[in-house]
């Protein structure tokens, strides 16, 4: 939709695209319209702030999810084909824009199961590399964890949502069906 300045009308010209999503914020940074792309106009208003998705929800260092996989998750020789294909994943510089998350085995122990992107639009994990569902709501994460690389070692974040200082989370034990 197209937004005009002086009035803030909205104008019925513009097809919603999935890889554009915006999200529009007033004075007070309350959201006003998201999902699609604004044109120019609308962003250069003094009364209107555009921000795009990934604003919404910072990203995690990609230097401290590095730092994780290779001196905590999968260090050493025998885990270096691993690495490699992970880590390859990280610095393609198409998958610069995605939010990546870590799958960690359980609560207890931290082992990598998965690398998966998170998609603000359905609030949920899909999967990038490793094994592990296809698909992870909110609903079945069991923790969520931040990367502290001074300790090397994860610690548990007190939230019910993904937020941009999550590294890696933990799933609870349901069925495939459960998170298909």
């Amino acid at each position: 939709m197209y937004l005009d300045s002086d009035t803030a009308r909205c104008y019925k010209s513009l097809i919603p695209l999935p890889e554009c999503r915006c999200l529009l914020l007033d004075v007070n940074m309350q959201p006003v319209f998201a999902g699609l792309l604004l044109t120019a106009q609308a962003a250069s208003t003094s009364s209107l702030k555009l921000k795009s998705s990934a604003a919404v929800m910072p990203k995690a260092s990609l230097h401290l999810l590095k730092n994780a996989l290779s001196h905590t998750l999968l260090p050493g020789p025998l885990n270096a084909s691993a690495l490699e294909s992970v880590l390859k994943i990280l610095t393609d510089s198409n998958n610069a824009q995605f939010h990546f998350v870590l799958l960690l085995r359980d609560t207890q122990n931290h082992a990598f199961r998965g690398l998966y992107t998170y998609d603000v639009a359905e609030d949920a994990l899909f999967l990038s590399y490793g094994n592990g569902p296809s698909r992870i709501g909110r609903d079945y994460v069991v923790e969520f964890y931040k990367y502290d690389s001074g300790r090397r070692a994860f610690l548990p974040v007190l939230t019910r949502g993904f937020v941009g200082s999550i590294c890696a989370v933990a799933i609870g034990k349901f069925g495939k069906s459960a998170l298909l």
